[in-house]
């Protein structure tokens, strides 16, 4: 707001691009691995992998706002790969994909 030209307003709409997969991230027995919260707001997210030779050491997580959760992740299989599958659990959120590889 200005005393000479007074209060401007506009509608302001933007798009957002889906997270791109990550990776590959060697986990050699275990691995912590960072997962940042993008949303203002605190929020719940589900965790899984698309292999058993991984393991996590939590389904699910809530991260605080804007806010750094390291994820465990352990493997005992020394030629695995697969991917690490966090989602939101809002509705219409694509999921953030994490390719993982033993090493």
């Amino acid at each position: 707001q200005s005393d000479e030209a007074g209060e401007y307003l506009c509608i302001l709409n933007g798009h957002g691009l889906p997270p791109n997969p990550q990776g590959p991230f060697d986990v050699a027995g275990t691995l912590k691995l960072e997962f940042k919260n993008p949303f203002l707001d605190q929020e719940s997210f589900e965790l899984k992998t698309d292999s058993p030779a991984f393991s996590l050491k939590e389904e699910s997580i809530r991260v605080e706002g804007r806010a750094k959760h390291f994820i465990d992740i352990t493997t005992t299989d020394k030629e695995a790969k697969g991917k690490l599958i966090v989602s939101s659990l809002k509705p219409d959120y694509p999921p953030w994909v994490y390719y993982l590889k033993s090493a």
